[in-house]
């Protein structure tokens, strides 16, 4: 099978492909599989299978769809991401690790993003739900605690506005901008990684409190999302929530285009349009 096709579109095709492209980026190791993997509506992902002194081990490879696409503060999506994860994991951020860039001259798919491969699933699992709110909860909060403003971090992009109404007055601070249950790996009773990082960048924390309430509404109900809430602000008491139920009312408008997407049934669909209703109502009555 070492010569079985792998991937379209420009990228490596073969398993003498990809071990030739990862050359530099994996020294020391044999490259034996390499797996596709579930990867979003922008990107392709597979899992690389290597052998090397210490054993077997994994590596995830990140590419844009299509043709190298996308650019943001002058870097591509895949350099921009791998600054940030660089700085993140210095900062003890649970993120994948990042391993290399392999740069697009490499490859007509390229620049590749190599990071460490986190195991784990979308799901809490046996993590109560509640006690899950409250453990992502402190890691978003934690997130927030870094000032976008440390050198390291000066290439972040701004990001999200809700015009010059003078409602939200939180200093800017990193946020993670799709902050939601699909973007959160689970294993072994632990929050293991945040993932999908490359919308990320300088902005008002209620970004990320305002999305985060509304998808642990859509996925565990309610009471989830207060509890999500409640111990983001015991972390963070200082943050001003005038401005809160703007950000859910733009955020939920933005939902409801996107539900029949999102919806697995029509029963689904319909679930979650109930949900999101009565997460903007509440959102108007705090108005």
């Amino acid at each position: 099978m070492r010569d079985a096709r792998i991937q379209p579109d420009g990228a490596p095709a073969t398993l003498d492909e990809w071990t030739a492209l990862l050359a530099g980026s994996l020294p020391g190791r044999h490259l034996t599989a390499v797996q596709p993997m579930a990867g979003g509506t922008t990107n392709e992902v597979v899992r690389l299978t290597v052998d090397g002194a210490g054993g077997r081990g994994h590596f995830v490879v990140r590419w844009r769809r299509g043709a190298a696409g996308g650019e943001r503060q002058g870097l591509s999506t895949m350099a921009y991401e791998f600054r940030l994860l660089s700085a993140l994991t210095v900062r003890g951020i649970p993120v994948p690790r990042p391993v290399a860039l392999v740069e697009a001259a490499a490859s007509p798919a390229g620049p590749y993003l190599v990071t460490e491969f986190v195991a784990g699933r979308p799901s809490p699992g046996t993590v109560p739900v509640m006690a899950a709110m409250t453990r992502a909860a402190g890691v978003m909060a934690a997130i927030h605690e870094i000032d976008a403003g440390d050198r390291d971090l000066t290439f972040l992009a701004s990001v999200g506005s809700l015009g010059d109404n003078g409602l939200d007055t939180n200093p800017a601070c990193l946020v993670h901008n799709d902050f939601w249950p699909g973007n959160l790996l689970w294993h072994g009773g632990r929050l293991a990684a945040i993932v999908d990082w490359e919308d990320a960048g300088r902005g008002s924390p209620l970004i990320d409190l305002a999305n985060a309430r509304l998808e642990m509404w859509l996925a565990y109900g309610r009471a989830a999302a207060g509890r999500f809430t409640s111990s983001y602000l015991r972390e963070r008491p200082h943050v001003a929530l005038k401005a809160l139920p703007e950000w859910e009312l733009t955020l939920a408008d933005s939902a409801r285009r996107k539900l029949p997407a999102w919806a697995d049934t029509p029963e689904h669909l319909l679930a979650m349009m109930q949900a999101l209703e009565a997460f903007s109502d509440d959102a108007r009555r705090r108005r």
